[in-house]
């Protein structure tokens, strides 16, 4: 499948669940990422932990290091509108062991539609948001390169020497 149509698959399976806009969005990875481990929230038992609004990466970023036991979620969340409808938006939040959701806006959600990361695709997402991070792992990554390049022992050549019983030690090599 072509990333496009990944993002209509994903699309037909958020909007299942209630409303008529949801534009997807993401990398490769996340797209990916999504239509594998994607799957409906309820956000009836979530918990408001607040945090900056519209800065939800990075609050749960934030909430995820922070709390030991987390799971860094990424997808999208709708709340119902008057008219009963949903719209739905890019988003990310968190989950304990329990399935409970951390919501880490300021704004309680009720449906997340997203993936489960595991601590591989969170570090990934982290260094996708975390500019000083990544400059920081790239720079430790190009030290460590460096520093394999350098210790690594060069192959001994092979050098032609003579026998020991050739070597006449009064008059020379015969």
């Amino acid at each position: 499948m072509t990333k496009i149509e990944k993002q209509k698959e994903i699309t037909k399976r958020i909007l299942s669940a209630g409303g008529k806009v949801v534009h997807v969005v993401g990398d490769e990875a996340e797209v990916d990422m999504i239509m594998e481990k994607g799957q409906l929230f309820d956000g009836a038992t979530s918990i408001v932990e607040g945090g900056e609004y519209m800065l939800c990466h990075n609050n749960s970023l934030k909430f995820y290091l922070e709390n030991e036991g987390m799971r860094l979620c990424t997808g999208y969340a709708a709340n119902e509108s008057k008219d009963g409808d949903y719209m739905w938006v890019n988003h990310s939040w968190c989950i304990d062991k329990d399935g409970i959701i951390h919501e880490c806006t300021p704004v309680k959600r009720d449906k997340y539609y997203g993936a489960i990361m595991d601590e591989r695709e969170a570090e990934r997402f982290r260094r996708g948001i975390d500019y000083q991070y990544d400059a920081e792992c790239k720079r430790r990554e190009e030290l460590e390169a460096k520093s394999d390049n350098e210790t690594k022992v060069a192959e001994p050549k092979e050098v032609n020497t003579p026998d020991i019983e050739t070597l006449d030690f009064g008059k020379g090599i015969k």
